[in-house]
């Protein structure tokens, strides 16, 4: 997959997703932090319509983030380890990255687990099909 562009797709959820204004903003910090790290990252827009009573005709996901570029194995690994920082500093309580038809759910595993799962993941995503 390497020197392909492609999107992934990052989705916030925090202690209570209820409150809208809450999951905006950790979101909107998540997407900050990954544009300072050089990620072109932008909170994501819904392909649904916009909620009635609002001036935009663009839905927007809110605790949804998507992240396009060419990931390398060293790309994927700076992204989740910004992510899990972002998850230990009690920002989010889990947050989902989805690359295609693939996914891995950060939240507050033990520090050797939560890693051999990334590793496996990123691991996993150049190994040839079928195997």
């Amino acid at each position: 997959m390497a020197g392909t562009a492609e999107a992934l797709h990052v989705l916030v959820t925090t202690d209570d997703d209820s409150d809208k204004r809450r999951l905006a903003m950790a979101t909107a910090n998540l997407a900050r932090e990954l544009t300072q790290a050089r990620f072109a990252a932008a909170l994501d827009q819904g392909s649904g319509d916009a909620p009635a009573g609002s001036k935009s005709a663009t839905a927007v996901t809110i605790g949804s983030i998507a992240v396009s570029g060419v990931f390398s194995a060293a790309a994927l690994r700076q992204l989740t380890r910004i992510v899990t920082a972002y998850i230990q500093r009690g920002s989010a309580r889990k947050i989902k990255i989805t690359d295609g038809d693939r996914e891995i759910v950060i939240d507050g595993l033990s520090g050797k687990a939560q890693q051999a799962l990334i590793d496996n993941w990123i691991e996993s995503r150049d190994a040839p099909s079928g195997s």
